[in-house]
């Protein structure tokens, strides 16, 4: 009977020193939780908009990563992401859709490869801009500065009518010479965005153009300051 209970509290006693040692081994270090946080401050998103083939589909989101590691996995919308990819810092799309203006929490956590496997290292909370369909319309040349025509401004629920009404105050309210003045600047900025090679060189030229009068002046003034000398 004696042998019998030796041998419990020697397996237990075992067993007992088995499970610390594995969890000392998975146990996460303070410096590595802290590395491990530096990382999941790191991570950005971007949002991919997605305009569905089917016009009575809406308009949404998908995001991408920027500095997603295989060290973290991300939880969103219910489900878990992680970075498979043999580049570790390799930027993955995570197939969501986002509504225009939704806002979504984002909690990252210690991947299983990592040194704090599920630990919560972070929550960010993420919204979606909104998109204007109607900054693209040609209308809006000119007055993008103007809420109406901004990209990520909410226009959900601006009629054409409405839309039109807006233009019109716009144009009624801008004095002509300011108008002018932001057309010219409009065309200017679209000429360098389509011709940013020619941009360059006119840029490039002119510099040196001035290094060489600037030389050819310097060149001069100091010819004349050796013939006063010599007189």
């Amino acid at each position: 009977m004696k042998k019998k209970g030796v041998i419990i509290v020697i397996i237990v006693l075992i067993l007992l020193f088995i499970k610390n040692d594995v969890y000392a081994a998975n146990e996460c270090t303070t410096d590595e939780l802290r590395a491990l946080k530096m990382e999941a401050l790191n991570v950005d998103f971007q949002f991919n908009l997605v305009e569905p083939e089917d016009s009575g589909y809406y308009l949404y989101y998908e995001i991408s990563t920027v500095n997603f590691n295989s060290n973290l996995k991300l939880f969103i919308m219910n489900h878990y992401y992680v970075n498979e990819a043999e580049d570790k810092y390799s930027e993955i799309t995570i197939p969501t859709e986002i509504r225009l203006g939704q806002t979504k929490k984002i909690e990252i956590y210690g991947s299983y490869d990592s040194a704090c496997p599920n630990e919560l290292l972070l929550t960010k909370t993420i919204t979606a801009p909104y998109y204007n369909e109607y900054s693209k319309r040609e209308e809006c040349k000119g007055y993008e500065n103007y809420d109406i025509c901004k990209l990520t401004s909410n226009t959900e629920n601006i009629t054409e009518e409405q839309f039109q009404q807006a233009i019109n105050n716009i144009k009624n309210s801008v004095p002509l010479e300011e108008e002018t003045k932001e057309n010219i600047i409009h065309q200017i900025y679209e000429f360098i965005q389509k011709n940013l090679i020619i941009t360059i060189i006119i840029i490039v030229s002119f510099i040196i153009l001035i290094i060489l009068l600037i030389y050819i002046i310097v060149k001069r003034k100091n010819k004349n300051k050796v013939k006063i000398s010599l007189e």
